[in-house]
Formats: structure tokens, C-alpha cells, sequence
């Protein structure tokens, strides 16, 4: 299960520059705003992927991993909970940044998390 979770992300990964491309050439005033696409569909398979890990690790003893794991899953957590609650008071400008800055370093912190985890770099 792990190899199709890392082979799925390297997919939609792939993807996101394509949309992006798609964005500038199709609508040059908001290029962001078909990367968007791609961000639907890694956003919650990371989020669920990351959530079903720390559950199936949470009896295992602590390690670099568990912990890092833990992290993305906080940090998805809150960044969800502060784009619901300022989501009527963050100016367009801002919010096009934090709509698309911050859950591509989250998607990618977790795509290198899933890579070390197929490598077998953790226990």
C-alpha cells in the first residue's frame, strides 16, 4: 500500500506543473488558479495518508519518523482550521499565497516523508 499512496502523489505531483502551465497560457491574470486543481486532489489524500499513518504508528515506540509524521499532521490540522476561520479577512492578494504556498511545502514534506518511508530509511 505504501508503493501505490508514493505512486499516486508522484502522479498528481507531475500534474501541478502542467496545470500551472495550463493556468498561465489559459488565464494569464490568475495562473494559480489551475494549480488549485491539482491541489483538490493531492491536499486530502495526503491529509488522510499522513492521519492513517499516525494512527497505524501510535503504538510503535517513538521514533524520527512517528514524530515527523505527527508534524505534518499538526501542521495540516491547523493551517485547515486558520484558512476556515480568516477566510473572510485575508485580502485576495495574501490569499492566493496562502492558498497555494503553504500546501505545496506541506505536500511535499509529506511526498518526502512517503519516499523515505518506500526506502526504507525509518523503521
Amino acid at each position: 500500500m505504501r508503493k501505490v499512496d508514493f505512486i499516486v502523489q508522484t502522479f498528481m505531483i507531475m500534474l501541478a506543473p502542467i496545470f500551472l502551465l495550463a493556468g498561465i497560457i489559459g488565464n494569464p491574470g490568475m495562473p494559480l488558479t489551475e494549480l488549485l486543481y491539482a491541489q483538490l486532489f493531492i491536499g486530502p489524500w495526503q491529509f488522510f495518508g499522513s492521519l492513517i499513518t499516525w494512527i497505524k504508528n501510535l503504538k510503535q515506540p517513538s521514533s524520527l519518523f512517528k514524530s515527523l509524521i505527527s508534524i505534518h499532521l499538526t501542521a495540516s490540522t491547523i493551517y485547515l482550521f486558520l484558512t476556515l476561520l480568516l477566510i473572510d479577512f485575508i485580502s485576495d492578494g495574501f490569499f492566493h499565497i496562502w492558498i497555494t504556498v503553504i500546501p505545496w511545502l506541506l505536500a511535499l514534506f509529506y511526498y518526502v516523508l512517503s519516499y523515505l518511508r518506500i526506502k526504507r530509511y525509518h523503521k
